[in-house]
Order: structure tokens, then sequence, then C-alpha cells
């Protein structure tokens, strides 16, 4: 279709809704591309040779990107003018207050409590009830420790907390959690029927065409799948967003009480940030020759949620840890969600243990040395190890080191391009920050690695993306009131960097907006007989040989 009226009328402004009820009497059908883009199928009962079709009747409309630009503007003015800021905030000036030590207990549940149940529902009576006694001990001592180490309280002004609130759940929705919004490729064809497969199967799932058992990061759907179980699965997918908006949640407070964030424009500032964080520049957008890349925090939601938010908890839980005592927890719990999460903050443990030995060795000991490492290195590390070991493409995956492959030049680059810039202008900061320099490291050393026949392995970085994130808030809060061209050109690269992330955002609303809630909804379920790549991936072939589903899981026959 080509506009004949309206201002730019040759652009892509507008969006094209047509009438199907005044169609010609040749014209059978009209059916346009999603996000009313100007491109479709007509089928007619004549060969039109016309290069305009007479009497098709159509509507434009400004497409919803441009609202939302114009929304997240309004917004930002609001936020910076600190007259209209005021005004409002002083129309609702009550505070929500919470208390630290609960979203901290929060977290440590948001991450233990899907390996409970699967220790429960997927092994023996054998294993799960000794070893959820233990789990439930070192839980009683992490809860008690919270409520002493962690006895403060947190404000935040009710409007603030409330759009906080909307704004997390509109980004999970956005994302094509809950199956409402359009989502992507990946969710489409592996993480939508593993999810249903949770809900349709008994556990642990084994599939009764092929023989194959799930063998898969599947923390995240464990709490959602039960409520699926028992209410089917348009409730699985409520609690499905309800779950990933809770784990957001708990990272963002626990970032702002860790940087001790106060003021209400800045709490909303580190919110925007959140849900636009983004590298300037994608290392696959400039060479499809090397096969990794650096993702922003949409991104991960879209292509990875169901790891990436335990991930993000995990690193604030983290940000907030007194001492060592609770590091083996920390990196084990959020191994169901996944594996790559414990080789992304390794690097951040070993660091702050030697320094907590240098300044203090004995003390240092004995918390390495805690009943909390001890026992959740003996309970959760060897069951979830024997599982995932039986996964049929892990066991054959193998290490490829990139930078013997390319250019060492062209990684640089590439990096400077992703997140490099920002680092710099943040260095001033920084200087004696050990976190800024493990995520300088692992940033490069993740990107230079492949493991397994995709590449995965970049996974490992969800981690130093959201330090870097948590070091630019914090550079914005503490100059706040300074001047600087430093801080002015790290607010313009924020800007460039987040104009993908909201063109997604965006396109997802205009596709809701015109189509309603997406129809597309990609494989059902993994218990078929054709024998793919994606299927492999998630499951196990071989039962009897695996030490698991032999030794340690319910018996299903």
């Amino acid at each position: 279709m080509e506009f004949y009226d309206k201002v730019f009328r040759y652009s892509d402004v507008f969006s094209l809704i047509i009438d199907s009820n005044k169609n010609p009497d040749y014209v059978k059908s009209i059916n346009m591309q999603t996000g009313g883009r100007r491109a479709g199928y007509l089928i007619s009962t004549k060969i039109i040779d016309d290069k305009k079709i007479d009497n098709i009747y159509y509507k434009l409309r400004i497409k919803p990107i441009y609202y939302s630009i114009l929304i997240i503007m309004i917004g930002i003015l609001m936020i910076f003018n600190t007259n209209i800021f005021n005004v409002v905030l002083k129309k609702f000036n009550k505070d929500v207050e919470i208390k630290i030590y609960i979203i901290v207990i929060l977290g440590y549940l948001y991450l233990i409590i899907p390996f409970i149940i699967f220790v429960f529902s997927w092994t023996r009576y054998i294993v799960s009830i000794p070893v959820n006694m233990i789990i439930f001990y070192i839980l009683y001592l992490m809860i008690k420790d919270s409520i002493i180490n962690y006895n403060k309280v947190y404000k935040i002004n009710i409007i603030v907390f409330i759009v906080m609130i909307m704004s997390i759940i509109l980004f999970v929705l956005v994302s094509g959690i809950g199956e409402i919004f359009e989502q992507s490729i990946d969710m489409l064809r592996g993480r939508n029927p593993i999810f249903r497969d949770l809900i349709n199967f008994s556990w642990p799932v084994i599939y009764t065409k092929s023989g194959y058992a799930i063998v898969y990061y599947i923390g995240h759907w464990i709490v959602p799948a039960v409520f699926g179980k028992f209410f089917g699965l348009t409730v699985g997918n409520m609690f499905l967003v309800l779950w990933s908006s809770i784990g957001i949640f708990i990272s963002i407070i626990l970032v702002l009480y860790y940087l001790n964030i106060n003021r209400s424009r800045y709490i909303l500032i580190a919110l925007l940030l959140f849900i636009f964080f983004s590298p300037i520049a994608e290392i696959h957008t400039f060479s499809s020759r090397i096969l990794s890349y650096y993702s922003s925090h949409l991104q991960d939601l879209q292509l990875l949620f169901n790891q990436a938010i335990a991930i993000w908890v995990m690193s604030s839980l983290f940000l907030v840890q007194r001492n060592s005592s609770n590091f083996a927890f920390l990196g084990l719990s959020v191994i169901l969600y996944s594996p790559y999460a414990v080789i992304g903050i390794l690097p951040y443990m070993i660091v702050k243990t030697l320094i907590d030995l240098k300044e203090n060795l004995l003390l240092t000991i004995k918390n390495i040395f805690s009943l909390k490492n001890i026992f959740s290195s003996i309970t959760i590390f060897p069951l979830l190890m024997f599982y995932f070991s039986s996964n049929s493409v892990g066991s054959s995956s193998s290490l490829r080191f990139l930078l013997s492959e390319y250019n060492a030049l062209e990684f640089l680059y590439f990096y400077i391009l992703a997140f490099g810039l920002h680092l710099f202008l943040i260095f001033k900061n920084n200087k004696n920050n050990y976190i800024y320099y493990v995520s300088i490291f692992m940033l490069f050393a993740v990107a230079s690695i492949m493991y397994g026949p995709d590449q995965n392995f970049h996974r490992v970085n969800i981690t130093a993306i959201f330090f870097i994130y948590v070091l630019v808030v914090d550079y914005l809060n503490k100059n706040a009131n300074i001047k600087s061209i430093r801080k002015n050109i790290l607010i313009f690269l924020l800007i460039l960097s987040s104009l993908a992330s909201l063109t997604s955002i965006s396109n997802s609303i205009s596709y809701f907006v015109y189509g309603g809630v997406t129809k597309e909804l990609g494989r059902e379920t993994f218990n078929t007989d054709e024998n793919d790549f994606v299927l492999n991936t998630v499951t196990s072939k071989n039962l009897d040989k695996s030490i698991f589903f032999k030794y340690i899981a319910k018996n299903k026959k």
C-alpha cells in the first residue's frame, strides 16, 4: 500500500488499517502484516495491473512508538523538572515502608524454593527427605542472620512505588512472558513447550513417545507450573508473569538499598535505566563472523527470562552480603535456573573473599567454612550435577577460544562499542572498586569463549552487565548535582543505547494494539517422535545410563 494523503505519506510514521467491510467485489481478502505495516497479502478474482487499486478504504494512525517516545519524554521532563515533580509528590505525601530483611529473605526463597519443589517431586524419598531437611536448616540460619543484619527500613513514595510495580509488570508482559504480547522465536520453539509440558506431564517429565526426559534449566517455571497443574495453563501463565515480576522487584529494591538511593527522582531513573539498559551495539551486529554478543536487559527477558531474572536476584543479593558465609548458597541455589550463573558470579566471589582474607584472615576462613556453605555444597551441587550431566547436548559440548580464531583488535573494537565507553566514563568513581575491574575482565573474557554447538556461553555475562548497570546508576546518583561533560556524554550514550529496546517495546505494544493477544504460541510439546536440535538441547536420551534417572529420580515405570 502507498499512502495518497496525509503528511509524511511515504514514511513509516503511520500504521495502516484496512477497512475490510468496504473492499471491492473482486477483492476476496486483504491480510496486512502485523503492527500496522504497509505490506500484506491480497487475494483477488482478477489480475490487477494498475499501480493504484481503487476503492480500498484504509485508515492511518500514528504508530504507538511515537506515543511511547512522547510519554517517556513527558515522564523524563517531570522527573527532571523539580517544580512539577515536587507538586505531584506533595499531593501524595505518603511512603511505603519496606523492611530490607524481608526483601533479602524473599530473595533467598526465590532462589531456593524451586529447588526444594524439584527435590521433593523429582527424586526418591530416600534423597528428598534428608536433602530438604538440610535445606530448611540452611534457610533457618539465613533467615535468622537476615533479621539481625538487615534490620533497616527503605522508604518509597507511594506514587513512585505504584509506578515501579506497574512498570515492572508491563516490562515483563511486553517481553512475551505470559503469552499475551508477541514472543521471540526462543519462547515459541523452546520455552513455551517446556512450560506446558511441566504442567501437563507428571514429574519427573519423561515423554511417552520418545522415552526422553526433560533435563534443562527449569527452575523459573517450577512454581508457576505447580499452579498450572491445579488450575490450568491460563492461571499458570498468570503466575509466570507474577513470579517474573517478583524477581525483578526484589533485584531493583536491593540495588536501591545497596546504592542508598532515597530521592524519588533517582529511584525512577534507576527503574528506567533497568528497563532500557543496553550495550551501544551488539557484537554480532557489526560482525556476523564473531559468534558472541552482549545483550540488553530486554533481550535477556525476551530470550533468556528463565535464566536472567534469577541471575539478577542472585547478583543483587551478592551486593548486600556482608561476608562470604552465604556464597555457596547463592551460587548453587541458582543453578536450577542457570548453570551459567555460577561461572558469572564466581570471579566476584573469589576477589571479594581475597579482599576479606587480607583484612581479617581468621574471620574470613570461618565464613568460608560456615555451615551454610558446607551444607549447600554437599546437597545442592551433587544433585544438580548428576541431573544436568544427563543432558544429551551438554555432555558432548566443547570449548572454543575465539581469540585464537579472530583478530584480538577486532574483539577490542566491538568491546569498546558495547560497554567500553560506559566503563571509561565512570572510572573516576570506581578506581578502588573490585566489581568494576572484575566486570571489565568478564566482559572481554566471556565474549572470547564459545561453548557447545551454539553460543550460549555469553549468558555468563548477564551478571557483569547487571553490575555495570549498578555502577552507572551509582555514578549518576552521586553526581546528581554536578555539571560535567563526562556525565552528559554518559547520559547521551545511555539514551542512544536505549533506542533499540524502546523500539522493540513499542513494536510489541503496536502488535498488541492492532492484533490483540498473540495467536502464535509456537511448539506445543516436546512429546514427539521427531529428533531435532531443540529437543536434544532440553532432554536426556539415555536414561538407563544416567546416574540421576537410574538411582536418584523417582521410578515412573
